[in-house]
């Protein structure tokens, strides 16, 4: 065998045996499992300041299932809301929103929240107490309700 021919055997033995030494990276959400029925319509990382919110907007394609999937940074936690649209422009102007959020709590590590809901314009608002910033990793799905 020449010597270009073994190099390349070589350089390709021990590549493979690279890829085999080291786990494959895990994204933070691959614990939670995705309903097969479901499909995934708004999914994203993003970085709640500190002492301050976030938030992003959902369109739920009609009544059915919404599954909110998320993994907090570390030993942090945030204040989820969802909320309707007239209650988040509420909230921008300042005002206190009319009503309860649909869903409010405390979320911290990795988990999913469901939550069955007519079809239209939702807002997810993220509360940040904490002294730094946090990143939050999201996916939402959709089911249609039986």
């Amino acid at each position: 065998m020449d010597r270009k021919k073994m190099a390349t055997v070589v350089i390709s033995i021990l590549g493979l045996i690279i890829v085999s030494i080291f786990p494959v990276l895990a994204g933070p959400l691959d614990s939670i499992p995705i309903d097969p029925n479901a499909k995934t319509i708004q999914a994203d990382t993003i970085m709640v300041p500190a002492n301050r919110g976030s938030g992003a907007q959902i369109i739920s394609p009609g009544y059915g299932i919404l599954a909110i999937d998320f993994s907090v940074e570390g030993n942090k936690e945030l204040l989820l809301m969802l909320v309707t649209g007239d209650q988040y422009k509420s909230m921008l102007t300042g005002q206190k929103p009319s009503g309860d959020p649909l869903m409010r709590l405390t979320i911290e590590g990795t988990a999913s929240q469901p939550i069955t809901l007519n079809g239209g314009e939702y807002f997810i608002a993220l509360l940040n107490k904490a002294s730094t910033d946090t990143r939050l990793t999201y996916r939402v799905t959709w089911r249609r309700g039986r």
